[in-house]
């Protein structure tokens, strides 16, 4: 018998497509548990179980060797590194409350990975999410969020709040960066690694 969280896991993956056993573990299995292994191994099992009934499939990502979970269609690494952050505001104590990954700004101009409004202590905030994974965020692509930034669509999307932009990248010293006066940038790894420290910095 299906339980309404496996209902919801399919939902997810039906509206994303797919979802990692670690993302599925942090969104899905948040209740009360003896420690963090344990609540993976339940995870793992009741995945396990939604497969073996023919529910779901699976495949390992090429890039991290994850357990992926789907129905009918396989995620590219760049889609899974885009989930990746909703898990990461779990962990970090925000309440996820909107993760918009299908985005098209200024008559198509901008379509950026994923815009969230998420909530930590009752504070609502925006992120929109840049994953440079096959390409990198060029400077031609941050003018053009400086043009959103003084629009009025940025004020019908995100009311009085200005959102960070996040990029995450593969790291390399050599790496350009870029900043705005517009606007907070913060770039992080691929596994949004110290992001509470720009997040959360004064």
């Amino acid at each position: 018998m299906l339980k309404e969280r496996d209902y919801n896991v399919l939902k997810f993956i039906e509206k994303y497509n797919a979802i990692s056993l670690k993302n599925a573990c942090s969104i899905f299995f948040n209740g009360e548990y003896k420690n963090e292994d344990y609540r993976y191994r339940v995870a793992a099992r009741r995945m396990q179980t939604l497969e073996k009934k023919g529910i779901l499939q699976s495949y390992r990502n090429s890039y991290t060797d994850e357990k992926i979970y789907y129905t009918n269609k396989k995620l590219s690494p760049h889609n899974l590194f885009i989930q990746d952050f909703w898990r990461k505001l779990l962990e970090m104590g925000f309440e996820v409350l909107e993760f918009n990954t299908n985005v098209s700004l200024m008559k198509g101009q901008l379509k950026p990975d994923a815009i969230v409004l998420a909530k930590y202590d009752d504070i609502l905030v925006n992120y929109i999410l840049e994953v440079d994974f096959n390409h990198y965020t060029d400077k031609s692509k941050i003018v053009r969020y400086e043009m959103f930034y003084k629009s009025d669509e940025l004020t019908e999307l995100c009311d009085t709040r200005k959102p960070c932009l996040i990029i995450t990248r593969p790291t390399h010293s050599k790496d350009l960066r870029y900043s705005s006066n517009l606007f907070d940038i913060v770039y992080t790894d691929l596994k949004y690694t110290n992001l509470e420290r720009f997040l959360f910095e004064d």
